[in-house]
């Protein structure tokens, strides 16, 4: 916090998981760093998350994410009227929830496509499927088996809601792997990372260490 608020930066990306988010951003305010001034743009946090903030803490600052709910989408709609009916009006859809419908039905299709249910099948099979899901029309690559989805800005607004401000035209193929380092260095530090971690894909607090 000392050093963001000394460095007076045009904007912070955070990449923060967990709860360690509600203490970054009370000392980012505690410091005198305002959304107004020094925006933050977080892309781990969900619409989901922000019910547990004081919206005064994090209004004006921004989330990305393939996903928010005043999607302008019937698939969208759908979805929202599905999930409040059977969970109640107060249930915030996240980007997460979408994906996971959505991956259902890809591999629904994929294995119809394959005409089987195992794995393998499925797996040679499941390149180029695509369905309509609520956040867009995904596609699954053909090549490295990832989604094509369109990534949207989000600004919270003083409810602790999320208005769309950007969002791409498009979906966008995805790049699972920068060309800072080969795909090997990636796997074998992803891997090294989550054995680090006891099998885990989040670092573990003091407590559990």
């Amino acid at each position: 916090g000392d050093a963001i608020a000394a460095a007076r930066p045009d904007a912070v990306l955070n990449i923060l998981n967990g709860a360690s988010n509600f203490s970054f951003y009370r000392e980012l305010r505690r410091r005198g760093v305002t959304a107004a001034a020094t925006p933050t743009l977080s892309i781990t946090l969900t619409e989901h998350d922000l019910i547990g903030f004081d919206p005064k803490l994090v209004a004006g600052d921004y989330l990305a994410a393939n996903y928010f709910q005043e999607i302008d989408r019937a698939e969208n709609r759908a979805f929202l009227a599905k999930v409040k009916a059977r969970f109640g009006d107060q249930r915030v859809v996240t980007d997460n929830m979408t994906a996971a419908y959505s991956g259902v039905h890809i591999w629904a299709r994929a294995a119809a496509k394959a005409g089987s249910p195992d794995p393998v099948e499925v797996l040679k099979a499941v390149g180029g499927v695509e369905f309509d899901g609520p956040s867009a029309r995904v596609r699954i690559d053909p090549e490295n088996h990832y989604g094509w989805r369109p990534w949207r800005l989000g600004r919270i607004r003083a409810d602790g809601s999320v208005q769309i401000v950007a969002q791409a035209p498009a979906a966008v193929r995805a790049d699972p792997f920068p060309a800072t380092r080969t795909r090997r260095e990636w796997d074998h530090l992803l891997m090294t990372l989550y054995l680090d971690w006891g099998g885990r894909w989040q670092a573990p607090g003091p407590e559990q260490k």
